[in-house]
């Protein structure tokens, strides 16, 4: 990454396994065993801590989104790296500032989000909960049939935001 004038620019190599939900797919997997797991979160949590530095949220953290690189073709997970992508919703936000944007993959914003109350970093921590869960157990942590009823039962449940 570098910044010229008021732009940051990313370049980055090609990632042949595309992106994660891509190669789940292409190779018939419906879930990850915990070392995948552990080192999924690791590298998204070091991808936070970059976008933190310059305070961005990337608010739309799912599959699509992370890409795969493998070093082998034994696919085992410490030959696993993932890179977290498309920061075409990212913003910049103040550490004073809160955003209030109603925007990100559905299935995977926070209620925050989904409330249209005010929330910062965290909310990408939410997404990344729930894509860990996704990819874990192979269901949302919670029942969804359509995003209609998603959004109901969202807005009608209670959640305690922490400060």
């Amino acid at each position: 990454m570098f910044e010229i004038d008021t732009n940051f620019y990313f370049v980055m190599k090609y990632y042949e396994n595309g992106s994660l939900r891509s190669y789940m797919i292409s190779n018939d997997i419906k879930t990850f065993e915990e070392p995948v797991i552990k080192r999924l979160a690791e590298h998204i949590a070091n991808a936070f801590s970059v976008l933190s530095k310059f305070n961005i949220l990337h608010q739309a953290i799912k599959p699509e989104n992370i890409l795969v690189d493998i070093d082998n073709a034994q696919h085992s997970p410490k030959d696993m790296n993932f890179v977290l992508t498309d920061i075409g919703l990212s913003r910049h936000v103040d550490k004073s500032q809160l955003a209030s944007t109603m925007c990100g993959a559905p299935l995977y914003v926070a209620p925050e989000v989904v409330l249209s109350d005010t929330y910062d970093n965290r909310s990408d921590l939410w997404s990344l909960g729930v894509l860990l869960h996704r990819c874990y157990r192979g269901t949302y942590p919670f029942n969804v049939n359509n995003f209609t009823r998603f959004v109901r039962t969202r807005n009608m449940a209670r959640f305690d935001i922490l400060p």
